[in-house]
């Protein structure tokens, strides 16, 4: 715009302060266009395929790898989310195309200002990588990644997995590598494979993902931040990643795993991969040797798995949500549940943890009910054989199992109306009821399913409508009668939980009664339906 302003007709001659200002609106374009530029960027290529060639065991996790890393590069990383690509299960034209993408967007800044990221999760071999059914040359991704216009190239690859943690067989080819030339405007390439050649990558079913990966990112999202500064260098997430990997990989099925790293940089300064300190997180108390497992609650699969330190409080970032911590250590099992909302910094305490079996906790995986003891606060409007429409209030205790089952008991009180022809009724109840629950749980919403005992006293006064003239008469103008029912009630009922700790439902319930009225038996049948807050601890 500003070069057809200047070589157009202007319809005033400009003079020399003029001339000047627009001299400096232009320059004030330029440096600032200048200074945007300037600020560094990272791109991100995250790739997962779960299937490889024919007789080649398909992953279950390799997806979900991808998947996040993507979302704690976006978070704790630097990426913008429209510099990181998500590849899930791409064809080899996919992934070029994935490639030319990060390079176009590299090309919008000086290679200086550029670190590109590339990721892979699935399977191949030293020469080729296997996207399902097609096959991509080593030497064409290397190709497309020296190519690109960065100064910084990190390439992660965990490749070559089974699902039980066990190698297929690497007998024909080795683990592969992926190799990024620098160029001669680099200033630095990292490669870095999951496992040492003649050995496999592994992934468990625990984890929900891959063993390396999974250290990785718990190390990338705080734990491996040594010097609690809230921010993880390349050195410490790779040390993590590292020794965990070997760890744990020993434990669950006796065959080591050896990541590896290949790194030629020329750095001034450690390269910090991510930043916590605005980040929601979870703060874990010092300790010696106290080892933590961290469960999204209701997901099964462990989110990260750190050690404590006596000498700093180790940070973990998470997504906000539902977490429950499992601490380990003394030959005792504890658990903690929490919720973290955004942007806060949750700290834990002994004394939030509470005594849990290790076999219990692996058994469920995360999905303990560490709050089993409910207090329900309840309305219900409904109609019965007494009462056209009544109103009952209720107080409820629950014991809940993790198995599902829960009974509880309440105490409740009503009062409803009816009208008949010449008169009309006021009717209150007092009661009490139990209820064996069962529950199931459908994502953030628990399904309720009960029955049980119920009994009522009944309270009724009739009234005529020509009250006034039947007194004159000397004739009573209401009468009272009182009953007690018993029987049988059942529910159905939708929980959402608002905290960890509290929770609002919507309900219907039915009831069939026998009451006993002038000598004779006799049924009282209700319908209702109304909601509850409820607390538990």
């Amino acid at each position: 715009m500003s070069r057809r302003i200047l070589r157009g007709r202007p319809l005033v001659r400009p003079g020399s302060f003029a001339r000047g200002l627009i001299v400096a609106v232009v320059l004030a374009v330029l440096l600032t266009a200048s200074v945007c530029h300037a600020e560094p960027i990272r791109v991100l290529v995250a790739v997962g395929h779960r299937f490889g060639l024919v007789g080649e065991t398909p992953l279950k996790h390799a997806t979900r790898d991808a998947m996040r890393v993507r979302d704690v590069f976006v978070q704790l990383g630097g990426v913008k989310p429209e510099n990181a690509i998500l590849l899930q299960e791409p064809t080899v034209a996919a992934l070029l195309a994935a490639l030319d993408r990060a390079a176009a967007i590299a090309r919008t800044h000086k290679p200086e200002e550029v670190t590109l990221l590339f990721y892979f999760s699935g399977h191949g071999d030293r020469e080729r990588l296997h996207l399902g059914g097609e096959r991509i040359a080593l030497q064409d991704v290397n190709a497309k990644l020296a190519a690109m216009p960065a100064a910084l190239r990190i390439v992660v690859a965990d490749a070559c997995r089974t699902a039980d943690s066990r190698g297929k067989g690497v007998a024909d080819a080795e683990p592969f590598g992926i190799t990024a030339d620098g160029s001669a405007n680099a200033t630095g390439v990292v490669r870095i494979q999951a496992s040492a050649d003649g050995e496999v990558a592994q992934e468990s079913d625990e984890l929900a993902g891959a063993v390396f990966t999974h250290y990785w990112l718990t190390g990338l999202s705080g734990a491996a931040d040594v010097d609690a500064d809230a921010r993880v260098t390349l050195a410490e997430s790779y040390a993590f990643a590292y020794s965990q990997t070997l760890y744990r990989s020993a434990r669950a099925s006796g065959l080591v795993q050896h990541p590896v790293a290949q790194i030629d940089l020329r750095e001034a300064a450690p390269i910090v991969m991510t930043q916590m300190a605005t980040a929601s997180a979870i703060r874990m108390p010092r300790a010696t040797d106290a080892h933590y497992l961290v469960y999204g609650l209701g997901t099964r699969s462990v989110v990260a798995e750190l050690w404590s330190s006596p000498d700093r409080v180790v940070s973990l970032a998470v997504p906000p949500g539902k977490y429950v911590v499992q601490r380990r250590g003394g030959g005792r099992s504890a658990a903690a549940q929490l919720d973290v909302a955004r942007g806060e910094q949750r700290d834990l305490k002994a004394t939030d943890f509470q005594p849990v079996t290790e076999e219990v906790l692996a058994r469920k995986g995360g999905e303990l009910n560490l709050r089993p003891n409910e207090l329900t606060i309840g309305y219900m409007a409904g109609a019965s054989s007494l009462v056209s429409l009544g109103h009952e209030l209720s107080a409820r205790y629950a014991y809940s199992w993790d198995t599902g089952w829960a009974i509880g008991m309440g105490v409740l009180g009503g009062i409803g109306n009816k009208s008949a022809p010449a008169q009309s009724a006021d009717v209150s109840w007092l009661g009490v009821d139990a209820l064996l629950e069962r529950r199931f749980s459908l994502g953030p919403v628990l399904l309720r399913a009960g029955a049980g005992p119920r009994v009522l006293g009944i309270f009724q006064t009739l009234r005529r409508d020509d009250a006034s003239r039947v007194a004159l008469a000397g004739y009573e103008s209401e009468r009272q009668f009182r009953a007690i029912g018993a029987g049988g009630h059942a529910l159905v009922g939708l929980r959402l939980s608002l905290s960890s700790a509290l929770w609002m439902e919507i309900e219907g319930r039915g009831d069939v009664l026998l009451t006993q009225r002038e000598g004779t038996l006799a049924p009282v049948w209700g319908l209702g339906a109304g909601g509850a807050f409820g607390l538990s601890f």
